[in-house]
């Protein structure tokens, strides 16, 4: 194949100049704020989906792309000549995004069996996810080869490391994440948690007393890890503060001297968990191994 797609979910949280920029097709996840339903990104953005978070009266519930969904990229990847498609999804320990997608080649298959399509689940979340595509889609667009894609992805995912943290710990307890009584006691003593991925699933690494240490402890774990190759790829998360990206710049370039990276807004899938006041750190570490990648 020398002309491939490249598909994702839009848990991905891709920027969208990206989404623009390397043809990336974009599935989105379904998002039900009080029994309203708006596809992610499309009919709802993620600050129209943090002013929904602050006033709603049940926990917003996420569905998972359906394969029809995924069908309509593949039929539509075909029609604009694409001979092949790589599809990337949010991990399916934590969607049922994989399997919909999977179904989805299945019923392209009966159309149009030449027409081949690899599915990855990311076993990740969040721009963890975004990341390999990403870079899959900058390969394609060269008019890489099918293995050289697959193999780019499969490094990303083994060497991507994240951390990121919440400015109140509300949001996690009303999704179930801690206890009332762990937020309470949370809040009382200004501990922030630093969350990291695992197999697919948000880890808590350790409590941290006050946002802006929290962010501080984030850049030295980072700075511990980075060995004697440098990072390949930096990118800093907010929710709706982009001054906490500033802030994490600025401890970035002291720590490590790095003045480039990339921004993205966190969306609807972490951030109906995390709140607004999300800030987070996502890099490409030759150094640093994800073991439990496959």
């Amino acid at each position: 194949m020398s002309k491939i797609k490249i598909i994702t979910d839009s848990s991905s949280d891709i920027p969208q100049h990206y989404v623009e920029e390397l043809d990336i097709a974009l599935v989105p996840l379904t998002v039900d704020i009080d029994g309203e339903l708006f596809l992610d990104r499309y009919e709802i953005s993620s600050e129209q989906f943090f002013e929904k978070l602050a006033v709603c009266n049940n926990f917003p519930k996420t569905a998972l792309a359906g394969p029809d969904m995924f069908l309509k990229e593949y039929r539509k990847a075909k029609e604009e000549g694409y001979e092949g498609a790589v599809v990337v999804t949010i991990a399916s320990v934590a969607s049922g995004t994989y399997q919909a997608a999977k179904i989805a080649v299945e019923m392209m298959k009966e159309e149009t069996p030449e027409f081949e399509i690899t599915v990855v689940d990311s076993q990740a979340l969040c721009f963890a996810v975004g990341l390999p595509v990403i870079e899959a889609a900058k390969l394609a667009k060269k008019g890489a080869s099918l293995q050289e894609i697959l193999d780019r992805i499969h490094y990303v995912l083994v060497h991507f490391h994240a951390y990121f943290t919440v400015d109140s710990l509300e949001y996690l307890k009303k999704g179930g994440r801690i206890s009332a009584a762990k937020a309470m006691l949370g809040t009382m003593l200004d501990l922030k948690p630093i969350l990291s991925l695992k197999d697919g699933l948000v880890v808590q690494v350790e409590n941290v007393r006050g946002e802006k240490k929290a962010m501080s402890r984030m850049v030295e774990l980072i700075a511990e890890q980075v060995g004697d190759a440098p990072l390949e790829y930096v990118a800093l998360g907010h929710g709706t503060v982009p001054g906490k990206v500033e802030f994490l710049a600025k401890k970035l370039d002291g720590a490590l001297g790095i003045k480039e990276y990339d921004t993205f807004e966190v969306g609807v899938v972490i951030g109906a968990h995390t709140g607004p006041g999300f800030s987070a750190i996502f890099v490409i570490n030759p150094e640093f191994t994800n073991d439990w990648i496959k």
